[in-house]
Protein backbone atom coordinates (compact mmCIF):
# COMPACT_ATOMS: atom_id res chain seq x y z
CA UNK A 1 0.00 0.00 0.00
CA UNK A 2 1.26 3.76 -0.95
CA UNK A 3 0.13 6.21 1.45
CA UNK A 4 -0.89 9.24 -0.63
CA UNK A 5 -0.18 12.63 1.25
CA UNK A 6 -1.93 14.70 -1.40
CA UNK A 7 -5.33 13.01 -0.37
CA UNK A 8 -4.72 10.98 2.65
CA UNK A 9 -6.32 7.64 1.27
CA UNK A 10 -3.85 4.24 0.88
CA UNK A 11 -3.53 3.43 -2.58
CA UNK A 12 -3.13 -0.33 -3.83
CA UNK A 13 -1.81 1.06 -7.16
CA UNK A 14 0.26 4.19 -8.09
CA UNK A 15 -1.57 6.90 -10.18
CA UNK A 16 1.41 7.29 -12.79
CA UNK A 17 3.44 5.57 -14.49
CA UNK A 18 3.35 4.78 -17.99
CA UNK A 19 4.27 1.21 -17.13
CA UNK A 20 2.87 0.61 -13.97
CA UNK A 21 -0.35 2.88 -13.85
CA UNK A 22 -3.08 1.80 -11.67
CA UNK A 23 -1.29 -2.08 -11.35
CA UNK A 24 -1.54 -3.09 -7.79
CA UNK A 25 1.57 -2.76 -6.37
CA UNK A 26 1.64 -6.89 -4.69
CA UNK A 27 2.00 -7.16 -8.84
CA UNK A 28 4.27 -4.92 -9.57
CA UNK A 29 6.60 -5.99 -7.11
CA UNK A 30 5.87 -9.37 -8.19
CA UNK A 31 4.36 -10.90 -5.46
CA UNK A 32 0.74 -11.72 -7.20
CA UNK A 33 1.80 -14.11 -10.16
CA UNK A 34 -0.60 -16.62 -10.46
CA UNK A 35 -4.53 -17.66 -9.60
CA UNK A 36 -5.88 -19.76 -6.53
CA UNK A 37 -5.08 -22.78 -9.68
CA UNK A 38 -1.66 -21.94 -9.82
CA UNK A 39 -2.62 -20.41 -13.21
CA UNK A 40 -0.38 -17.54 -14.76
CA UNK A 41 -2.80 -14.91 -13.92
CA UNK A 42 -2.46 -12.49 -11.37
CA UNK A 43 -5.90 -12.57 -8.89
CA UNK A 44 -4.84 -9.25 -6.66
CA UNK A 45 -4.10 -11.64 -3.94
CA UNK A 46 -1.01 -12.99 -2.21
CA UNK A 47 0.83 -15.62 -3.88
CA UNK A 48 1.48 -18.00 -0.67
CA UNK A 49 4.36 -20.13 -1.70
CA UNK A 50 6.15 -21.24 1.88
CA UNK A 51 10.39 -21.16 1.17
CA UNK A 52 9.54 -18.97 -1.87
CA UNK A 53 7.05 -15.95 -1.16
CA UNK A 54 6.63 -16.31 2.85
CA UNK A 55 8.52 -18.24 5.70
CA UNK A 56 5.37 -19.31 7.82
CA UNK A 57 7.69 -20.30 10.56
CA UNK A 58 9.18 -16.87 11.13
CA UNK A 59 6.00 -14.80 9.56
CA UNK A 60 8.23 -13.07 7.09
CA UNK A 61 7.09 -11.97 3.57
CA UNK A 62 9.83 -12.80 0.82
CA UNK A 63 10.37 -10.78 -2.09
CA UNK A 64 11.43 -12.24 -5.30
CA UNK A 65 13.58 -9.01 -6.26
CA UNK A 66 16.44 -8.23 -4.94
CA UNK A 67 15.68 -4.15 -3.48
CA UNK A 68 12.15 -4.17 -4.39
CA UNK A 69 11.61 -0.53 -3.48
CA UNK A 70 14.76 0.75 -5.09
CA UNK A 71 16.84 -0.63 -7.92
CA UNK A 72 13.84 -2.47 -9.00
CA UNK A 73 11.04 -0.14 -8.82
CA UNK A 74 13.23 2.23 -10.77
CA UNK A 75 13.55 0.08 -13.33
CA UNK A 76 9.30 -0.30 -13.91
CA UNK A 77 9.15 3.32 -15.07
CA UNK A 78 9.82 3.92 -18.43
CA UNK A 79 12.81 6.39 -18.13
CA UNK A 80 14.68 4.80 -21.20
CA UNK A 81 11.84 5.75 -23.36
CA UNK A 82 12.62 7.49 -27.07
CA UNK A 83 10.08 9.99 -26.38
CA UNK A 84 12.18 12.95 -24.61
CA UNK A 85 9.19 14.38 -22.54
CA UNK A 86 8.12 10.84 -21.71
CA UNK A 87 11.55 9.96 -20.34
CA UNK A 88 12.13 13.06 -18.32
CA UNK A 89 8.40 12.96 -17.07
CA UNK A 90 9.31 8.47 -15.83
CA UNK A 91 12.95 10.16 -14.27
CA UNK A 92 10.63 12.42 -12.21
CA UNK A 93 8.37 9.82 -11.00
CA UNK A 94 11.30 7.65 -10.32
CA UNK A 95 12.87 10.34 -8.55
CA UNK A 96 9.64 10.99 -6.32
CA UNK A 97 8.54 7.10 -5.33
CA UNK A 98 12.02 5.04 -5.27
CA UNK A 99 13.02 4.61 -1.74
CA UNK A 100 16.83 3.42 -2.37
CA UNK A 101 17.90 5.28 0.82
CA UNK A 102 16.05 2.21 2.60
CA UNK A 103 18.53 -0.08 1.19
CA UNK A 104 21.89 2.60 1.59
CA UNK A 105 21.60 3.82 5.37
CA UNK A 106 20.38 2.36 8.26
CA UNK A 107 16.61 1.89 9.76
CA UNK A 108 16.57 5.09 11.66
CA UNK A 109 18.15 7.03 9.21
CA UNK A 110 15.75 5.87 6.26
CA UNK A 111 12.76 6.24 8.40
CA UNK A 112 13.74 10.04 8.42
CA UNK A 113 12.62 10.64 4.89
CA UNK A 114 9.18 11.19 5.09
CA UNK A 115 9.02 12.23 1.52
CA UNK A 116 9.46 8.57 0.91
CA UNK A 117 8.65 6.19 3.75
CA UNK A 118 5.19 5.78 2.10
CA UNK A 119 5.07 1.84 1.37
CA UNK A 120 3.35 -0.51 3.80
CA UNK A 121 2.26 -3.64 3.90
CA UNK A 122 -1.10 -4.51 5.08
CA UNK A 123 -3.25 -7.66 4.86
CA UNK A 124 -4.76 -10.41 6.73
CA UNK A 125 -3.77 -13.71 8.37
CA UNK A 126 -4.19 -16.60 10.47
CA UNK A 127 -1.87 -18.57 12.76
CA UNK A 128 -1.73 -22.44 13.14
CA UNK A 129 -1.67 -23.85 16.32
CA UNK A 130 1.36 -26.63 16.07
CA UNK A 131 1.46 -27.56 19.29
CA UNK A 132 -0.37 -27.75 22.68
CA UNK A 133 1.83 -25.87 24.75
CA UNK A 134 2.04 -22.09 25.11
CA UNK A 135 4.79 -20.54 26.56
CA UNK A 136 3.91 -17.00 28.64
CA UNK A 137 5.75 -14.51 28.63
CA UNK A 138 8.39 -13.75 31.66
CA UNK A 139 8.57 -15.93 34.54
CA UNK A 140 7.28 -15.93 38.04
CA UNK A 141 3.75 -16.71 37.40
CA UNK A 142 1.85 -16.43 40.12
CA UNK A 143 0.17 -19.80 41.49
CA UNK A 144 -3.30 -19.80 40.97
CA UNK A 145 -3.67 -16.67 38.55
CA UNK A 146 -3.55 -18.65 35.37
CA UNK A 147 -7.18 -18.42 33.54
CA UNK A 148 -7.60 -19.65 30.40
CA UNK A 149 -10.63 -18.78 28.30
CA UNK A 150 -12.15 -20.04 24.65
CA UNK A 151 -13.71 -16.83 23.63
CA UNK A 152 -15.96 -16.30 26.80
CA UNK A 153 -15.86 -19.52 28.80
CA UNK A 154 -13.70 -19.51 31.70
CA UNK A 155 -11.79 -23.02 30.92
CA UNK A 156 -11.33 -25.39 34.20
CA UNK A 157 -7.85 -25.83 35.49
CA UNK A 158 -6.65 -29.23 35.45
CA UNK A 159 -9.62 -30.47 33.23
CA UNK A 160 -9.03 -28.57 30.59
CA UNK A 161 -5.29 -27.21 31.02
CA UNK A 162 -2.97 -27.30 33.26
CA UNK A 163 -0.67 -24.94 34.03
CA UNK A 164 3.83 -25.63 34.80
CA UNK A 165 4.42 -22.60 37.05
CA UNK A 166 7.82 -23.52 36.66
CA UNK A 167 8.12 -23.41 33.02
CA UNK A 168 5.83 -20.82 32.57
CA UNK A 169 3.52 -22.82 29.82
CA UNK A 170 0.32 -24.17 29.67
CA UNK A 171 -0.77 -27.26 28.34
CA UNK A 172 -4.22 -27.48 26.78
CA UNK A 173 -5.66 -30.77 27.66
CA UNK A 174 -8.89 -30.75 25.98
CA UNK A 175 -8.01 -30.78 22.55
CA UNK A 176 -11.93 -29.56 21.25
CA UNK A 177 -10.71 -26.59 22.74
CA UNK A 178 -7.80 -26.12 20.12
CA UNK A 179 -9.33 -26.77 16.86
CA UNK A 180 -12.36 -24.52 17.86
CA UNK A 181 -13.19 -21.48 16.13
CA UNK A 182 -12.54 -19.27 19.25
CA UNK A 183 -9.67 -17.43 20.48
CA UNK A 184 -7.73 -18.90 23.44
CA UNK A 185 -6.82 -15.75 25.71
CA UNK A 186 -4.76 -16.27 28.90
CA UNK A 187 -4.89 -13.78 31.53
CA UNK A 188 -2.35 -13.95 34.42
CA UNK A 189 -0.03 -12.57 37.08
CA UNK A 190 3.65 -12.73 37.90
CA UNK A 191 5.34 -12.53 40.71
CA UNK A 192 7.88 -9.41 41.57
CA UNK A 193 11.13 -10.71 40.92
CA UNK A 194 12.89 -8.28 43.70
CA UNK A 195 10.63 -7.88 46.87
CA UNK A 196 13.36 -6.46 49.20
CA UNK A 197 11.95 -3.27 50.33
CA UNK A 198 11.06 -3.71 54.20
CA UNK A 199 8.39 -1.91 55.59
CA UNK A 200 7.30 -1.00 58.88
CA UNK A 201 4.07 -0.28 60.95
CA UNK A 202 2.96 0.88 64.54
CA UNK A 203 0.18 1.61 65.44
CA UNK A 204 -2.20 2.31 68.91
CA UNK A 205 -5.71 2.80 70.38
CA UNK A 206 -6.64 4.06 73.49
CA UNK A 207 -10.08 4.67 74.59
CA UNK A 208 -11.49 6.53 77.95
CA UNK A 209 -14.76 6.14 79.39
CA UNK A 210 -15.39 9.64 81.15
CA UNK A 211 -18.81 7.94 82.31
CA UNK A 212 -21.38 5.50 81.10
CA UNK A 213 -22.77 7.61 78.62
CA UNK A 214 -19.79 8.85 77.09
CA UNK A 215 -16.51 7.36 75.23
CA UNK A 216 -13.39 9.47 73.79
CA UNK A 217 -10.94 7.19 71.64
CA UNK A 218 -7.50 8.20 70.11
CA UNK A 219 -5.68 6.25 67.26
CA UNK A 220 -1.88 6.71 66.14
CA UNK A 221 -0.21 5.08 63.15
CA UNK A 222 2.79 5.32 61.49
CA UNK A 223 3.98 3.22 58.29
CA UNK A 224 8.06 3.83 57.59
CA UNK A 225 9.24 1.87 53.73
CA UNK A 226 12.90 1.49 53.41
CA UNK A 227 14.23 1.77 50.24
CA UNK A 228 15.75 -1.39 48.44
CA UNK A 229 19.48 -1.70 49.22
CA UNK A 230 21.76 -0.52 46.60
CA UNK A 231 19.05 1.93 45.33
CA UNK A 232 19.63 5.85 46.24
CA UNK A 233 17.71 7.55 43.84
CA UNK A 234 13.46 6.96 43.46
CA UNK A 235 11.59 8.34 40.84
CA UNK A 236 8.62 11.10 41.32
CA UNK A 237 5.54 8.34 42.33
CA UNK A 238 8.06 5.61 43.85
CA UNK A 239 8.89 7.40 47.25
CA UNK A 240 9.39 5.21 50.18
CA UNK A 241 6.28 6.20 52.55
CA UNK A 242 7.79 7.61 56.49
CA UNK A 243 3.94 8.82 57.13
CA UNK A 244 2.12 9.09 60.25
CA UNK A 245 -1.69 9.59 60.82
CA UNK A 246 -3.59 10.71 64.14
CA UNK A 247 -7.08 10.37 65.20
CA UNK A 248 -9.56 11.19 67.54
CA UNK A 249 -12.92 10.18 67.88
CA UNK A 250 -15.94 10.89 70.01
CA UNK A 251 -19.07 8.58 71.23
CA UNK A 252 -22.15 10.13 72.91
CA UNK A 253 -25.27 8.47 73.81
CA UNK A 254 -28.02 9.02 76.59
CA UNK A 255 -31.46 8.12 77.49
CA UNK A 256 -34.39 10.94 77.74
CA UNK A 257 -37.76 10.34 78.61
CA UNK A 258 -38.43 14.38 77.41
CA UNK A 259 -37.98 13.52 74.05
CA UNK A 260 -40.71 10.64 74.72
CA UNK A 261 -42.75 13.32 75.99
CA UNK A 262 -41.94 15.93 73.59
CA UNK A 263 -43.18 13.21 70.65
CA UNK A 264 -46.26 12.23 72.71
CA UNK A 265 -47.72 15.87 72.07
CA UNK A 266 -47.80 15.25 68.73
CA UNK A 267 -51.78 14.58 67.41
CA UNK A 268 -52.08 10.64 66.72
CA UNK A 269 -48.81 9.59 68.66
CA UNK A 270 -48.69 7.75 71.38
CA UNK A 271 -45.00 5.70 72.49
CA UNK A 272 -43.93 4.60 75.70
CA UNK A 273 -40.72 3.58 74.21
CA UNK A 274 -37.51 5.33 76.14
CA UNK A 275 -35.95 7.77 73.70
CA UNK A 276 -32.03 7.92 72.94
CA UNK A 277 -29.55 10.73 71.99
CA UNK A 278 -26.40 9.42 70.12
CA UNK A 279 -23.80 11.85 69.06
CA UNK A 280 -20.52 10.27 66.92
CA UNK A 281 -17.96 12.24 65.68
CA UNK A 282 -14.36 11.33 64.50
CA UNK A 283 -11.50 13.71 63.14
CA UNK A 284 -8.03 12.96 61.95
CA UNK A 285 -5.00 14.19 60.12
CA UNK A 286 -2.08 12.68 57.94
CA UNK A 287 1.24 14.15 58.80
CA UNK A 288 3.41 13.21 55.43
CA UNK A 289 7.15 12.66 56.40
CA UNK A 290 10.44 12.23 54.43
CA UNK A 291 11.72 9.17 54.09
CA UNK A 292 15.33 8.97 54.38
CA UNK A 293 17.29 8.15 51.00
CA UNK A 294 20.90 6.64 50.21
CA UNK A 295 23.34 8.78 51.59
CA UNK A 296 21.36 11.00 53.47
CA UNK A 297 18.90 12.89 50.87
CA UNK A 298 16.11 13.41 52.51
CA UNK A 299 12.33 13.28 50.54
CA UNK A 300 14.56 13.97 47.19
CA UNK A 301 12.94 12.39 44.32
CA UNK A 302 14.51 12.60 40.49
CA UNK A 303 12.65 13.63 37.57
CA UNK A 304 15.18 12.15 35.20
CA UNK A 305 18.43 9.87 36.19
CA UNK A 306 20.38 10.99 33.55
CA UNK A 307 23.09 8.31 34.89
CA UNK A 308 21.41 5.44 35.78
CA UNK A 309 19.46 5.73 31.98
CA UNK A 310 22.71 5.47 30.17
CA UNK A 311 23.14 1.57 28.73
CA UNK A 312 26.91 1.52 28.56
CA UNK A 313 28.59 -1.27 26.25
CA UNK A 314 32.10 -1.40 26.58
CA UNK A 315 35.23 -2.13 24.33
CA UNK A 316 38.02 -2.39 27.15
CA UNK A 317 38.26 -3.59 30.69
CA UNK A 318 39.37 -7.28 31.38
CA UNK A 319 36.55 -9.37 30.17
CA UNK A 320 36.85 -7.28 26.35
CA UNK A 321 40.69 -7.60 26.03
CA UNK A 322 40.77 -11.32 24.59
CA UNK A 323 37.58 -9.52 21.75
CA UNK A 324 40.50 -7.84 20.33
CA UNK A 325 42.26 -9.05 17.41
CA UNK A 326 44.98 -7.47 14.88
CA UNK A 327 44.00 -5.21 12.72
CA UNK A 328 44.43 -5.17 8.77
CA UNK A 329 46.22 -3.05 7.13
CA UNK A 330 44.69 0.65 6.32
CA UNK A 331 43.64 1.72 3.31
CA UNK A 332 45.16 5.07 3.06
CA UNK A 333 48.75 3.26 3.83
CA UNK A 334 51.51 3.28 0.46
CA UNK A 335 52.29 -0.06 -0.82
CA UNK A 336 50.22 -2.80 -2.75
CA UNK A 337 46.93 -3.52 -1.70
CA UNK A 338 48.23 -7.38 -1.89
CA UNK A 339 50.79 -9.75 -0.71
CA UNK A 340 53.56 -9.19 1.42
CA UNK A 341 54.19 -5.44 0.45
CA UNK A 342 50.54 -4.80 2.59
CA UNK A 343 52.17 -5.18 5.43
CA UNK A 344 55.75 -3.69 5.21
CA UNK A 345 54.83 -0.49 7.36
CA UNK A 346 53.70 -2.65 10.19
CA UNK A 347 54.98 -2.18 13.25
CA UNK A 348 55.36 -3.58 16.71
CA UNK A 349 51.91 -3.20 18.92
CA UNK A 350 51.27 -5.11 21.84
CA UNK A 351 47.77 -5.45 23.61
CA UNK A 352 46.76 -6.27 27.58
CA UNK A 353 45.47 -5.72 30.85
CA UNK A 354 47.86 -6.09 33.63
CA UNK A 355 46.93 -8.45 36.41
CA UNK A 356 45.45 -6.48 39.77
CA UNK A 357 47.26 -9.21 42.14
CA UNK A 358 50.71 -7.34 41.20
CA UNK A 359 49.48 -3.91 43.28
CA UNK A 360 47.11 -6.09 45.73
CA UNK A 361 50.04 -8.81 46.82
CA UNK A 362 50.68 -7.63 50.38
CA UNK A 363 54.33 -7.79 50.64
CA UNK A 364 55.05 -7.51 46.96
CA UNK A 365 55.32 -9.62 43.99
CA UNK A 366 58.42 -11.74 43.62
CA UNK A 367 60.53 -10.39 40.82
CA UNK A 368 58.62 -6.99 40.23
CA UNK A 369 60.89 -4.08 41.71
CA UNK A 370 59.35 -1.56 43.63
CA UNK A 371 60.11 1.50 41.26
CA UNK A 372 58.40 -0.82 38.41
CA UNK A 373 55.18 -1.03 40.58
CA UNK A 374 55.32 2.92 40.91
CA UNK A 375 56.14 3.53 37.58
CA UNK A 376 54.13 5.90 35.48
CA UNK A 377 53.06 3.43 33.07
CA UNK A 378 52.42 0.39 34.72
CA UNK A 379 51.44 1.60 38.29
CA UNK A 380 47.88 0.47 39.54
CA UNK A 381 45.52 2.97 38.97
CA UNK A 382 43.18 3.63 41.93
CA UNK A 383 39.36 4.09 40.53
CA UNK A 384 39.38 6.89 42.76
CA UNK A 385 41.67 8.75 40.84
CA UNK A 386 39.67 8.93 38.20
CA UNK A 387 36.49 9.07 39.58
CA UNK A 388 36.99 10.96 43.29
CA UNK A 389 33.33 11.36 44.05
CA UNK A 390 32.65 7.72 43.13
CA UNK A 391 30.86 5.66 45.98
CA UNK A 392 33.18 2.51 45.85
CA UNK A 393 30.50 0.66 48.54
CA UNK A 394 31.85 -2.06 50.46
CA UNK A 395 34.25 -3.73 48.13
CA UNK A 396 36.73 -0.64 48.68
CA UNK A 397 39.04 1.22 46.42
CA UNK A 398 40.42 -1.34 44.33
CA UNK A 399 42.14 -0.60 41.18
CA UNK A 400 40.60 -0.30 37.83
CA UNK A 401 41.64 -2.93 34.97
CA UNK A 402 43.15 -0.66 32.51
CA UNK A 403 43.54 -1.66 28.58
CA UNK A 404 47.08 -1.11 27.63
CA UNK A 405 48.65 -0.55 24.43
CA UNK A 406 52.49 -0.44 23.71
CA UNK A 407 53.66 0.92 20.67
CA UNK A 408 57.10 0.28 18.92
CA UNK A 409 57.61 1.55 15.91
CA UNK A 410 60.98 0.68 15.24
CA UNK A 411 60.22 -3.22 15.83
CA UNK A 412 58.90 -5.36 13.50
CA UNK A 413 55.73 -5.81 13.25
CA UNK A 414 53.64 -9.44 12.43
CA UNK A 415 53.92 -10.80 9.38
CA UNK A 416 56.00 -8.03 8.80
CA UNK A 417 58.79 -9.10 5.71
CA UNK A 418 60.36 -6.25 4.42
CA UNK A 419 63.27 -7.44 2.98
CA UNK A 420 66.87 -6.11 4.00
CA UNK A 421 64.70 -4.04 7.11
CA UNK A 422 66.30 -5.67 9.88
CA UNK A 423 69.31 -5.48 12.11
CA UNK A 424 71.99 -7.81 11.68
CA UNK A 425 73.09 -7.19 15.91
CA UNK A 426 69.28 -8.29 17.02
CA UNK A 427 69.42 -11.89 17.05
CA UNK A 428 66.09 -12.38 17.72
CA UNK A 429 65.35 -10.66 13.97
CA UNK A 430 63.14 -7.88 15.81
CA UNK A 431 64.87 -4.26 15.35
CA UNK A 432 64.99 -2.47 12.24
CA UNK A 433 68.27 -1.56 10.79
CA UNK A 434 69.43 2.24 10.82
CA UNK A 435 67.87 2.73 6.96
CA UNK A 436 64.82 1.51 8.28
CA UNK A 437 64.49 3.25 11.81
CA UNK A 438 64.29 7.11 10.79
CA UNK A 439 62.10 9.34 12.13
CA UNK A 440 60.24 9.66 8.59
CA UNK A 441 60.59 5.56 8.47
CA UNK A 442 58.72 5.21 11.84
CA UNK A 443 55.98 7.74 11.06
CA UNK A 444 55.09 6.18 8.00
CA UNK A 445 54.69 3.01 10.16
CA UNK A 446 51.10 1.23 11.91
CA UNK A 447 50.39 -0.75 14.57
CA UNK A 448 46.53 -1.50 14.82
CA UNK A 449 44.01 -3.82 16.67
CA UNK A 450 40.08 -4.16 15.91
CA UNK A 451 37.01 -5.99 17.26
CA UNK A 452 33.68 -6.79 16.64
CA UNK A 453 30.48 -4.85 17.78
CA UNK A 454 28.65 -7.17 19.11
CA UNK A 455 25.62 -4.94 20.52
CA UNK A 456 23.35 -2.70 17.85
CA UNK A 457 25.29 -1.42 15.11
CA UNK A 458 22.76 1.18 14.14
CA UNK A 459 23.67 3.81 16.55
CA UNK A 460 20.81 5.70 16.14
CA UNK A 461 18.54 3.52 16.45
CA UNK A 462 20.58 2.26 19.99
CA UNK A 463 20.65 6.33 21.21
CA UNK A 464 24.26 5.35 21.23
CA UNK A 465 25.70 9.06 20.99
CA UNK A 466 29.40 9.12 22.13
CA UNK A 467 32.80 7.30 22.53
CA UNK A 468 34.08 7.85 26.20
CA UNK A 469 37.75 6.87 27.17
CA UNK A 470 40.32 8.18 29.87
CA UNK A 471 44.05 7.93 28.47
CA UNK A 472 47.44 8.47 30.47
CA UNK A 473 49.52 11.07 28.90
CA UNK A 474 51.83 8.93 27.03
CA UNK A 475 55.03 11.59 27.30
CA UNK A 476 55.97 11.74 30.51
CA UNK A 477 59.33 11.67 31.61
CA UNK A 478 60.90 8.89 34.35
CA UNK A 479 60.43 11.36 37.11
CA UNK A 480 56.77 10.64 36.44
CA UNK A 481 56.60 14.96 34.78
CA UNK A 482 54.83 15.63 31.83
CA UNK A 483 56.37 16.63 28.49
CA UNK A 484 56.16 20.23 27.21
CA UNK A 485 54.62 20.35 23.75
CA UNK A 486 57.03 22.59 21.29
CA UNK A 487 55.82 25.13 18.83
CA UNK A 488 57.76 24.22 15.60
CA UNK A 489 56.11 24.19 12.13
CA UNK A 490 57.87 21.27 10.82
CA UNK A 491 57.41 19.23 13.76
CA UNK A 492 53.71 19.92 14.91
CA UNK A 493 53.55 16.32 17.11
CA UNK A 494 56.94 17.51 18.52
CA UNK A 495 57.22 17.47 22.77
CA UNK A 496 59.89 17.38 25.05
CA UNK A 497 60.57 17.71 29.25
CA UNK A 498 62.88 20.00 28.74
CA UNK A 499 62.24 22.98 26.12
CA UNK A 500 65.51 24.72 26.38
CA UNK A 501 67.45 21.22 25.31
CA UNK A 502 66.17 20.35 21.86
CA UNK A 503 68.04 17.11 22.39
CA UNK A 504 65.36 15.78 24.54
CA UNK A 505 62.81 15.54 22.40
CA UNK A 506 60.34 13.16 20.97
CA UNK A 507 57.83 12.93 18.19
CA UNK A 508 54.48 11.94 18.72
CA UNK A 509 51.89 10.12 17.13
CA UNK A 510 48.40 9.50 15.91
CA UNK A 511 45.63 7.60 17.65
CA UNK A 512 42.66 7.16 15.29
CA UNK A 513 39.53 5.41 16.23
CA UNK A 514 37.35 4.12 13.15
CA UNK A 515 33.99 2.96 13.39
CA UNK A 516 32.23 1.16 10.61
CA UNK A 517 32.69 -1.60 8.39
CA UNK A 518 36.38 -1.90 8.54
CA UNK A 519 38.54 -5.31 6.81
CA UNK A 520 39.36 -8.10 8.91
CA UNK A 521 41.77 -9.70 6.06
CA UNK A 522 45.36 -9.15 8.13
CA UNK A 523 47.15 -11.11 5.73
CA UNK A 524 45.71 -9.88 1.96
CA UNK A 525 46.07 -13.16 -0.56
CA UNK A 526 42.53 -13.11 -2.75
CA UNK A 527 40.68 -13.27 -0.01
CA UNK A 528 41.59 -16.60 1.62
CA UNK A 529 40.36 -17.88 4.68
CA UNK A 530 42.81 -18.81 6.75
CA UNK A 531 41.96 -20.68 10.12
CA UNK A 532 45.15 -22.61 12.23
CA UNK A 533 43.13 -25.59 13.38
CA UNK A 534 42.14 -26.33 9.80
CA UNK A 535 46.27 -27.12 9.48
CA UNK A 536 47.31 -30.63 8.58
CA UNK A 537 48.25 -32.71 12.07
CA UNK A 538 51.06 -35.57 11.84
CA UNK A 539 48.06 -37.70 11.72
CA UNK A 540 47.32 -37.24 8.24
CA UNK A 541 47.83 -39.71 6.07
CA UNK A 542 48.63 -36.85 3.27
CA UNK A 543 48.80 -33.46 4.52
CA UNK A 544 50.56 -32.03 1.41
CA UNK A 545 46.89 -32.47 0.05
CA UNK A 546 45.32 -30.57 2.65
CA UNK A 547 46.81 -26.99 2.19
CA UNK A 548 47.53 -24.79 -0.53
CA UNK A 549 50.67 -22.03 -0.90
CA UNK A 550 49.98 -18.28 -0.62
CA UNK A 551 52.47 -15.57 -0.36
CA UNK A 552 52.34 -16.01 2.90
CA UNK A 553 53.15 -19.24 3.68
CA UNK A 554 50.36 -21.75 3.10
CA UNK A 555 46.45 -22.06 3.68
CA UNK A 556 44.16 -24.59 4.31
CA UNK A 557 41.89 -26.06 1.93
CA UNK A 558 39.20 -27.65 4.62
CA UNK A 559 35.65 -26.09 5.36
CA UNK A 560 35.58 -24.49 8.54
CA UNK A 561 33.79 -26.24 11.39
CA UNK A 562 34.87 -25.06 15.12
CA UNK A 563 37.19 -23.48 16.53
CA UNK A 564 39.09 -25.69 18.43
CA UNK A 565 42.24 -27.18 17.85
CA UNK A 566 42.51 -30.64 16.64
CA UNK A 567 42.72 -32.76 20.67
CA UNK A 568 45.38 -35.54 19.25
CA UNK A 569 48.53 -35.85 20.47
CA UNK A 570 51.40 -33.25 18.86
CA UNK A 571 48.44 -31.48 16.87
CA UNK A 572 48.75 -28.80 18.99
CA UNK A 573 52.21 -27.77 17.63
CA UNK A 574 51.58 -28.35 13.84
CA UNK A 575 48.18 -26.19 13.90
CA UNK A 576 49.03 -23.26 17.11
CA UNK A 577 51.68 -21.44 14.38
CA UNK A 578 49.69 -18.53 12.95
CA UNK A 579 47.85 -17.30 10.43
CA UNK A 580 50.51 -17.73 7.66
CA UNK A 581 50.47 -21.53 8.62
CA UNK A 582 54.45 -21.97 8.89
CA UNK A 583 55.74 -22.58 12.33
CA UNK A 584 59.14 -20.94 13.47
CA UNK A 585 61.25 -23.81 12.09
CA UNK A 586 59.30 -23.39 8.11
CA UNK A 587 59.50 -19.97 8.59
CA UNK A 588 63.14 -19.66 8.42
Amino acid sequence: IYKDDATGVDLISLKEGARIQNTPLIQVLGLDRVNANNDRNADGNFDFFPGITIDPELGKIIFPSVQPFGSYLKAQFDTANTNGTIAANERALAQKYVYQALYNQTQSDAQQLQTKDKFFLRGRFQGASGSDEISLPGIGVAQGSVKVYSGSTLLTEGVDYQVFYDQAKVKILNAAYLSAANELRIAFEKNALVQVQPRKLVGTRLDYAANKDALFGFTAMHILENQAPGINRVNIGDEPANNTMLGADLSFRKDSRVLTKLVDMLPIVSTKEISTVAFTGEVAKLIAGQAQLGRGENGVSYIDDFENARTPYTLGGLASVPAWRLAATPAPLLGSATGLASNYQRGKLAWYTIDQSYYTGGNGTSGIAAATLSNFYTRGIPRNEIFPNKDLGTTGNGYEYSFDLAYYPGERGPYNFLPNSLDPGDLNGRRFNSANSTNAANQARFGGISRGITFDTDFDNANIEYLEFWMLDPFATANNRELTRIDDPNNPNLYASDPSNPNNSKLGGRFILNLGNVSEDVLKDGNRHEFENGLPTPADPNPASLTEPTPWGRVTTQQFLTDAFNAAAGSRASQDVGLDGFGGADEQ
